[in-house]
């Protein structure tokens, strides 16, 4: 048992008495100054704290006693770790050099739990509340640019439709084409696809806008809007939530850029996934429909050579769309694969449709 020197207020009077103290796992002994022994059992040691530098013990007392005895120790190495194991309570104490690592590892992992539900938000959003959310954004789209009518080029896109949609989605697909220059198409939330005049000017081949349309269509069917929507809400939240619980992090700038970066690169990497996974669908949905996949093919060959020298300077893992040569090569090998198609359009046809500018 250790020994050691200690002042006992017995409950009855407000006077401290000089003990000496014998401590053991199972039960503590005091020994008066008239070498009285009086004893308390574990599960009569009620608790211990540290007040000013002393050990505060309370001991269980007797109905006839004004207050619980409490018994006033040193702050000895050892004395408040054999207070612990006496109230049943053991301390472990981290170092420091491992306790911040743990600290930060646990505030990740309960990031990446948050990212990880709110990244799935789009699983609980209606599909009417994702077709409103495509409405308005077209709303805001046409107020910023100049829609146009097309007559040939929309009767043929609205045959695509019919020919390449997956019978059990939810959406219907709705074209808008842009009076602008740039060979460019995109696909709302919802079921909204728009093209630009310049990516008809542009094209080839009817196969072209039917491969570009096909892999629209993917990102629609596949809801890619809502889930980028709901991946890039749930990744600012993170941040900010990082941010705020690291306390000292936000006023070191660095710490917060690299929270941001690490976020950024995770929102790119998502749209290069679902780029891929647009042109496999669309692979998929031109191969049902008897369309050869040569027009999208073609398109990105021709993509490939005007933006080489853009793709030279950017690396891959920061673009947001898979390297254009990777997406050549899969849709070389289906091609090469494909049976003889009858083609979509014949030359005149192609012609007059092209010509409506």
């Amino acid at each position: 048992m250790k020994k050691l020197k200690g002042r006992l207020l017995d409950g009855y009077s407000p006077k401290y008495q000089d003990c000496e103290v014998e401590m053991s796992a199972d039960k503590i002994v005091l020994r008066l100054g008239d070498n009285q022994e009086v004893a308390w059992s574990a599960v009569h040691v009620l608790h211990g704290e540290l007040l000013g530098g002393e050990i505060r013990v309370v001991l269980k007392g007797t109905d006839e006693r004004v207050n619980d005895p409490v018994l006033i120790l040193p702050d000895l190495p050892g004395v408040q770790a054999g207070v612990d194991v006496l109230t049943g309570r053991t301390r472990s104490r981290i170092p420091l050099f491992l306790g911040i690592p743990m600290l930060m590892g646990g505030i990740v992992c309960v990031g990446a739990i948050i990212l990880f539900f709110v990244s799935n938000l789009w699983r609980f959003v209606p599909v009417s509340v994702e077709e409103a959310l495509g409405d308005s954004l077209r709303d805001t789209i046409l107020s910023q640019f100049t829609e146009v009518e097309e007559p040939e080029v929309l009767n043929f896109l609205e045959d695509c439709i019919v020919r390449l949609e997956n019978p059990d989605s939810p959406f219907t697909i709705t074209i808008t084409i842009l009076d602008e220059p740039e060979a460019n198409a995109f696909a709302l939330p919802g079921g909204q696809i728009f093209f630009f005049r310049g990516l008809i000017d542009e094209s080839e081949s009817a196969e072209e806008l039917a491969g570009i349309l096909a892999h629209e269509m993917a990102h629609v069917e596949r809801r890619h809007g809502m889930k980028n929507i709901s991946r890039a809400v749930g990744t600012v939240f993170v941040i900010s939530t990082m941010v705020g619980i690291v306390g000292g992090l936000e006023e070191l700038e660095a710490a917060e850029l690299l929270l941001e970066g690490a976020s950024l690169l995770s929102i790119l990497e998502y749209s290069r996934k679902m780029e891929t996974d647009a042109d496999k669908i669309a692979m998929e949905k031109l191969q049902r429909a008897e369309i050869s996949a040569s027009g999208l093919y073609e398109f990105f060959n021709r993509l490939q050579v005007e933006n080489e020298e853009i793709e030279s300077i950017i690396p891959d893992w920061m673009s947001t769309h898979p390297a254009t040569g990777e997406r050549l090569i899969k849709l070389k090998a289906h091609v090469e694969e494909e049976p003889e198609l009858l083609p979509l359009m014949d030359e005149e046809s192609w012609s007059v449709l092209k010509g409506q500018n």
